[in-house]
């Protein structure tokens, strides 16, 4: 089994190499909107949109938050290779797809569509 060399986990590259489990991931965005890691009037400004703009991994549009991506269910944030964590303000779940593999976020859409239809709440 190969093993990533500790530098790589040392380094600090914001927006990169963030590393844990999805379990993990989504426990953050819980704790996160449950107000244990930022107090409310600093979550507000996570969670307030600033305007669309480009995101130039995906290369699409989107709306910002503070270091997130925002939308009318909820916040997050996904990256190259199809891993992302959100949460969804509509239904009051955390949602975190990890993957190995580069690949588009089909996969992770299509867990949370199968998620949202447990919930009954409509597809994104």
């Amino acid at each position: 089994m190969r093993r990533t060399p500790t530098w790589w986990r040392r380094a600090e590259v914001p927006a990169v190499n963030g590393h844990g489990t999805a379990r993990a991931v989504a426990g953050f965005y819980v704790a996160l909107a449950g107000g244990r890691l930022l107090g409310p009037d600093l979550l507000g400004q996570l969670r307030r949109g600033r305007g669309v703009e480009p995101e130039l991994v995906l290369g699409d549009e989107r709306e910002w938050g503070l270091g997130v991506v925002v939308d009318p269910d909820g916040y997050g944030m996904g990256g190259l290779g199809g891993s992302f964590g959100w949460w969804s303000e509509a239904g009051g779940y955390a949602m975190a797809f990890l993957t190995g593999h580069i690949g588009d976020h089909s996969r992770g859409d299509r867990l949370e569509a199968a998620v949202r239809e447990v919930l009954g709440l409509p597809p994104v």
